[in-house]
């Protein structure tokens, strides 16, 4: 569900870009409650990119998340397979996995989001707590995004922020398993 590697980065700046690449959420009022993924390129791009081994990295996309509400429904991101997740502010936020308890839960189809596909969002009512974990800024951690899993911090605390690594290709486990056979200089090793 998630692996925490050590980070061989220098510390990161917050993303100042505006190019959206995708969001997820709601409007409310007028305002977007939700995650939002910006397109992030440069040396920042060739810094996290250097984390993979040469042979993945065309297989991954470079974005900066920024998840503006205090609670981010359970969720699996749309068409990602894995994520490695550099955090820059963590909002003192928690993020859980979950299994379902049923085959078939229910979902609330989100048709306001950017990626083409509509999201779906899953009640907690309907999930069993696996697994969590509480990021620090600079920690580096790799997520099978595939899974249900929610965001959760006090009301308050601001947005979360992150570096991530994406792939549509590239599984949680194909990622651990390349990592343990390959060594070498990257961060993604076991």
């Amino acid at each position: 569900m998630f692996v925490r590697l050590e980070s061989p980065l220098p510390q990161l700046p917050r993303w100042l870009g505006t190019a959206l690449r995708y969001r997820f959420g709601k409007t409310v009022d007028g305002r977007f409650h939700g995650i939002s993924y910006f397109i992030v390129d440069g040396e920042i791009e060739a810094a996290l990119l250097a984390l993979l081994p040469d042979a993945l990295q065309p297989r991954f996309i470079c974005s900066y998340m920024v998840a503006n509400h205090h609670d981010i429904p359970p969720h699996i991101d749309n068409g990602i397979q894995v994520s490695i997740n550099c955090y820059v502010v963590t909002a003192d936020a928690t993020t859980s996995f979950y299994r379902f308890r049923q085959p078939r839960p229910a979902v609330e189809h989100l048709d306001n989001n950017d990626a083409g596909t509509a999201a779906g969002l899953y009640r907690r009512e309907d999930l069993d707590v696996v697994a969590s974990f509480h990021a620090q800024p600079q920690e580096l951690w790799v997520l099978d995004v595939t899974q249900p899993h929610d965001v959760v911090s006090a009301p308050g605390q601001g947005a979360r922020e992150a570096y991530c690594l994406q792939s549509r290709t590239v599984a949680f486990a194909q990622l651990l398993g390349y990592a343990q056979r390959s060594g070498g200089d990257s961060a993604v090793q076991a």
